[in-house]
C-alpha cells in the first residue's frame, strides 16, 4: 500500500482497564486535518433536534420541544430543496421534496431579501 494512504473513520480502541481507553484516546482528535477556519470564536457547541418531516406543522411542533427544552439549535433536513441524491436539487429555491412531505401541507416557505 502506497503512502499517503486514506481509509474511513473507522477505530477500535482496546484496553486492559476502562480507564487506560481515556488515557489512550488521543487518536480520536487525531482522525481529521487540522481545521482549516482561522477564528473560531463563533463555533458555539450545543444540543440539536433535526426535522424531517418538512412541514409545517412538524416545524411547529419541534421548534415547541426545542423551546421547552431548551435546545440551542433545530436542523431542518435535507429535502427542501427537493430530492437530495440528484443533480438537479438547488438549494436556492424552495421546492420540497414529496417523499419527504407527500401531503405538502403548507411547506416551510422562505421569504426573499
Amino acid at each position: 500500500m502506497a503512502s499517503p494512504f486514506s481509509t474511513p473513520w473507522r477505530v477500535i480502541i482496546i484496553a486492559e482497564k476502562p480507564g487506560q481507553l481515556l488515557e489512550n484516546n488521543d487518536i480520536i482528535l487525531n482522525l481529521n486535518p487540522p481545521c482549516a477556519i482561522e477564528n473560531i470564536s463563533w463555533i458555539k457547541p450545543g444540543k440539536v433536534m433535526r426535522e424531517t418531516t418538512l412541514s409545517r406543522a412538524g416545524s411547529k411542533e419541534l421548534i415547541d420541544f426545542a423551546v421547552k427544552r431548551h435546545l440551542k439549535y433545530i436542523h431542518f433536513d435535507a429535502g427542501w430543496y427537493s430530492y437530495e441524491y440528484t443533480s438537479v436539487s438547488d438549494a436556492s429555491k424552495v421546492n420540497v421534496d414529496p417523499k419527504r412531505n407527500p401531503k405538502n401541507d403548507g411547506s416551510i416557505k422562505t421569504k426573499k431579501t
